[in-house]
């Protein structure tokens, strides 16, 4: 396990609640942040799990790319978002 810091107002950026398999309910951050969050950490991944985790994403019916535009935009990673939206759109 490894622990990453973030600035305190961006923690709550894509929370969600969410219950969990045992009825309790737990906040988890949504697909579009937990996307920024890979490619944040992407030099630390293997490139080819990230490549079909972003090739999933587009395929997503519930894929929201205005949202993720705008988080890519506040976590300052907007220029590595557009280049992959690039070639896989």
């Amino acid at each position: 396990m490894k622990i990453y810091y973030i600035k305190d107002d961006l923690h709550e950026l894509g929370a969600i609640s969410y219950i969990n398999n045992f009825g309790n309910q737990i906040k988890i951050y949504n697909l579009e942040r937990t996307i920024c969050d890979i490619l944040r950490s992407r030099n630390r991944m293997d490139i080819e799990m990230i490549n079909k985790t972003m090739k999933k994403y587009v395929r997503k019916k519930e894929a929201n790319f205005k949202l993720l535009y705008d988080y890519s935009k506040k976590l300052n990673i907007e220029g590595v978002i557009r280049k992959y939206m690039e070639l896989l759109i």
